[in-house]
């Protein structure tokens, strides 16, 4: 597939193939957790397998991720997608809207953490139910997932379904968008090559990555689907800094105040936000400025 004069190499038409494996910092945590490696990152994607039965509409499963805003979350989105079909699903929806979500996405399996699956009565619903964890050592994993590669799925490829992401309902109903991982690689190439991001990219990210935002119908007309997907959070604030070798720190929600705590102890070089957001940064900038003077 060829966007603007520039081809993905065919090593890189998957997820795990656009994937790095260094010890740099991947997914950073706002509050100075240690970061997810690129390499922690690429050895789960790598080993997850999740023993469950397809009982949605497509050819893989199509798996429910309802974990906070956060590294963990933007981990697991990207493992699932490279070999089955992820769908990111807010839990601070509550218990009544989280389940009318998983039944919207077609879900036959739960990945969550024992605190949300708590809260929002998870055991329920009746799919199979999966947690995750991290561990300094042992890295990211399925509790309760396979321990081995028998029955793994194979990487998806460039026309396959990679993810299904839910439109933000402010102007009806929500509804489920189905993208497919060329859109994803296309959607990178866009961010990348335009902003010229680079291995010494740190992105700030406090935008949510449980849904996608679409362009009018006429902007689609246009440009091409990926051209639209590149200005969600999760395809230009996730899956562009860390292709690029880059990283990202993940906040677990928008707050003026924590993004100049970001800018003066993290020093990111670049953010992504509505207007709406910028204007309330700028506002708080006059409280902050030592933090300005870094940014």
């Amino acid at each position: 597939m060829a966007s603007q004069g520039y081809a993905i190499p065919q090593e890189k038409a998957t997820i795990i193939g656009s994937l790095h494996s260094s010890p740099k910092s991947a997914l950073r945590y706002s509050n100075f957790k240690p970061a997810i490696t690129h390499k922690n990152l690429h050895d789960f994607v790598r080993d997850l397998s999740i023993p469950t039965v397809n009982r949605g509409p497509l050819s893989k499963p199509i798996v429910a991720i309802i974990i906070p805003n956060g590294p963990l979350l933007a981990a697991t989105v990207i493992a699932v997608s490279n070999s089955y079909v992820a769908a990111p699903i807010n839990p601070a929806a509550g218990p009544a809207q989280v389940k009318a979500d998983i039944e919207l996405s077609g879900a036959s399996a739960i990945i969550s953490q024992i605190s949300e699956a708590s809260t929002l009565e998870l055991e329920s619903i009746g799919l199979d139910l999966f947690f995750i964890q991290e561990d300094a050592k042992a890295g990211i994993r399925l509790k309760n997932g396979a321990s081995n590669s028998s029955g793994r799925l194979g990487p998806n490829q460039m026309d396959d379904i990679a993810m299904v992401l839910f439109t933000s309902g402010t102007s009806g109903n929500r509804k489920v968008v189905p993208i497919t991982v060329g859109g994803i690689l296309h959607g990178v190439q866009i961010v990348v090559v335009s902003w010229g991001l680079t291995s010494k990219d740190i992105c700030l990210n406090m935008m949510p990555l449980y849904h996608m935002y679409v362009c009018p119908p006429l902007y689609l007309r246009i440009n091409r689907l990926a051209d639209a997907l590149s200005r969600g959070g999760i395809i230009r604030n996730i899956f562009a800094p860390l292709f690029s070798g880059g990283s990202t720190i993940c906040c677990p929600s928008f707050d003026p105040n924590l993004f100049w705590d970001q800018v003066e102890e993290a020093q990111p070089t670049w953010y992504y936000a509505s207007p709406t957001m910028h204007s309330m940064i700028l506002e708080e900038s006059q409280n902050r400025p030592s933090a300005l003077a870094k940014s």
